[in-house]
Parts: C-alpha cells; structure tokens; sequence
C-alpha cells in the first residue's frame, strides 16, 4: 500500500509551504494529501476484454 504525504499549499499561487505555515495562514492556505504512485504492476489491474 502506497504511504500518502500532507503538504501545505498557498491557495493564492499554488506554491507548495510548509505545514506549520499552512496551519498558521488558514485563510490562504490548504493541507492537501499527494499520495505516492504504485509500484508497476501494483496497481489497479487493467480489465482484459475477451473476445
């Protein structure tokens, strides 16, 4: 299972912050969660169409 990561952002510029300045600036800004991409292979499995 692929691990998520909480990253600030300034809601004006979209610029990436750090966490303690998104939570001390909550008008502007948002914590938002990025989660990692799956290994290859991982992931959801692609439906096979059978003839």
């Amino acid at each position: 299972m692929a691990k998520a990561n909480k990253r600030g952002r300034d809601s004006v510029t979209g610029r990436f912050i750090t966490i303690e300045e998104a939570k001390s600036r909550p008008r502007e800004t948002t914590v938002v969660t990025i989660r990692k991409p799956c290994p290859k292979g991982q992931g959801k499995q692609s439906k096979t169409e059978e003839p």
